[in-house]
């Protein structure tokens, strides 16, 4: 376009604006340097975009992995509280049954301490009790050995009373030495009464004995209805309640056994007298049982084991028989048989231990080994005598 012609003309370069240039303009390194930097900041933005995604991508997994975590650090927690509330309650038990524990080893030695002292107090008593005994030995051993003192007592209706009397001292003068020498010293025997009487508490006995406790010892009471010198049965009567009278409170528990040593030994005893003529011969013993007769009775017969049972037995006098042969056969094996038994079985009686049967079969096996062929232990089970039931 050319000025000063007042309107516009174009010329001849003009027809084609957009045609390549002919020559280099001045412009083109600072549109090559802009081009270029343009470029390097696009690449920069680029690659710093391409990062930007990388550290998004690997950000976005941390943050996945953080998550997870985050959700499984919960869930532990979650059991964890749950664990720790368990932990903590049973915690509170523990210490509740610990305190409940502590509560009872104090009580229980509380108790322990109570019951030690109640033990030392015991113990001395018993030491009290077993100097006293030691102290009483000596006096017990002296009443053993001292006769007792005899009596006699009326309280019948018999007439001639005065004869009577006279005759069974006579017996029991007699009797006594004799009495001592099977059956060994009496033990705790103070006096013995013989008292007439006209009736007995056990019918069909021919008399009776009542033991009595007092300051001097042990006091005996015979109750006889009637008494003839010339009779066995009353002689048989007045030793075998004498014999009986030796054993005195050491008396056996079960009369079983306490009546048949008694009228085994009452038997030995007058045997004794009238070999000596001390007793007319009467031409048998209160034993008359046959050895078969003894096997029979000995396996049909009940011998009970209650005291009351065995002397209301309609079977009695049978079983007497069975009892007294039993017994009598230990002393046709060992003739110190008795008195044996005796010096043996007082001392444990003194020592408290129960006359049981037990304590009496015990003493027996410690006398005795063997009759006939047969051992004690033998012997003891195959007799009835020796087991009541």
């Amino acid at each position: 376009m050319v000025a000063g012609s007042g309107r516009l003309r174009y010329n001849k370069d003009m027809r084609h604006p957009f045609h390549l240039p002919t020559r280099v303009s001045r412009l083109y390194p600072i549109f090559a340097l802009t081009l270029a930097i343009t470029n390097a900041i696009f690449i920069y933005a680029w690659q710093s975009a391409d990062l930007t995604l990388s550290n998004l991508s690997v950000v976005e997994q941390r943050n996945e992995a953080l998550h997870n975590q985050v959700d499984q650090l919960t869930s532990q927690q979650s059991i964890d509280k749950s664990t720790l509330a368990f932990q903590k309650q049973e915690i509170g038990q523990n210490a509740q049954k610990l305190a409940d524990l502590q509560k009872q080893i104090k009580a229980e030695t509380d108790s322990l301490a109570a019951k030690d002292a109640l033990l030392q107090q015991a113990q001395k008593q018993v030491a009290a009790q077993q100097a006293q005994l030691t102290s009483n030995a000596s006096e017990l051993e002296q009443l053993r050995n001292r006769p007792p003192l005899f009596s006699f007592q009326n309280q019948s209706g018999l007439a001639d009373i005065n004869q009577k009397e006279a005759d069974v001292k006579a017996l029991v003068t007699n009797a006594f030495p004799y009495i001592q020498k099977i059956y060994g010293q009496p033990y705790l025997l103070h006096q013995v009464s013989i008292t007439f009487v006209n009736s007995l508490s056990i019918a069909g006995s021919s008399g009776e004995i009542v033991i009595k406790n007092g300051p001097g010892g042990i006091s005996m009471d015979i109750q006889l209805e009637d008494f003839d010198k010339n009779s066995f049965q009353d002689n048989n009567t007045i030793i075998h309640e004498i014999v009986h009278a030796f054993h005195g409170i050491a008396v056996l528990d079960t009369s079983a056994l306490e009546e048949g040593i008694t009228v085994a030994a009452t038997d030995a005893i007058m045997q004794a007298m009238i070999n000596d003529g001390k007793l007319p011969d009467f031409g048998h013993l209160y034993l008359i049982l046959s050895d078969q007769e003894y096997a029979d009775w000995n396996t049909a017969l009940h011998i009970p084991a209650d005291n009351t049972l065995f002397y209301s037995s309609p079977d009695i006098a049978k079983i007497y028989q069975v009892i007294g042969k039993a017994w009598y056969r230990l002393y046709q094996q060992n003739g110190s048989f008795f008195k044996d038994f005796n010096a043996a079985y007082y001392p444990k009686v003194q020592k408290g231990i129960s006359p049981d049967n037990a304590l009496v079969l015990d003493t027996i096996r410690s006398v005795i080994p063997y009759v006939g062929s047969q051992s004690i232990d033998d012997y003891l089970k195959v007799n009835q005598a020796f087991d009541p039931t």
